[in-house]
């Protein structure tokens, strides 16, 4: 029973992850090498997402992860949304942007408009961010929550994929201790 119960959560925490980083059962499978374990984990995916879309007791639950997807998804299936937040945020600031997943970084940067609402790419034709600034403050080496789909990596390489947009500035002192 024990057993059982650690590979519930091992699919829990892996479906979570797979969603937060807005995959899609092809994407999961073709990034996983085959092996009983992993076929197995795209088979919970693929059924965790039919529920979501097909089965009317799931379909009427939200979970937290929900919460994120649907907000990225209201924001792109009606552009008035969108551009009802960016013009409300001029300024937003991510502390512990190292511990952000594919779709938090996709949210903030919808509102920045930074994303590509169509490809949920960066722009990279050098049009103008809709945020006055859009601020990341975070160490890449406290990184803790990659177990949840955090890319630390991609906090690292923002001011490469924005152009120069964002400065990074490196604090040598630790104010906390």
């Amino acid at each position: 029973l024990k057993k059982a119960h650690g590979e519930s959560k091992f699919f829990q925490k892996q479906v979570s992850k797979c969603y937060n980083n807005v995959m899609s059962v092809k994407q999961l499978k073709e990034v996983l090498q085959p092996n009983f374990l992993n076929n197995a984990l795209v088979a919970v995916y693929g059924a965790y997402l039919w529920l979501k879309e097909n089965d009317l007791t799931f379909a009427n639950t939200i979970s937290g992860d929900d919460m994120l997807i649907k907000a990225i998804g209201a924001m792109i299936e009606k552009p008035s949304v969108l551009s009802a937040l960016q013009m409300q945020y001029k300024h937003i600031m991510v502390d512990e942007a190292q511990d952000l997943n594919k779709s938090q970084h996709i949210f903030f940067g919808l509102i920045a408009g930074t994303i590509n609402p169509g490809n949920l790419l960066p722009f990279t034709d050098g049009r103008p961010m809709k945020a006055k600034s859009f601020v990341l403050i975070g160490d890449d080496k406290q990184a803790i929550y990659e177990f949840r789909g955090a890319t630390p990596q991609t906090f690292i390489e923002k001011s490469d994929l924005l152009q120069g947009e964002f400065k990074t500035a490196i604090i040598p002192t630790n104010f906390r201790s």
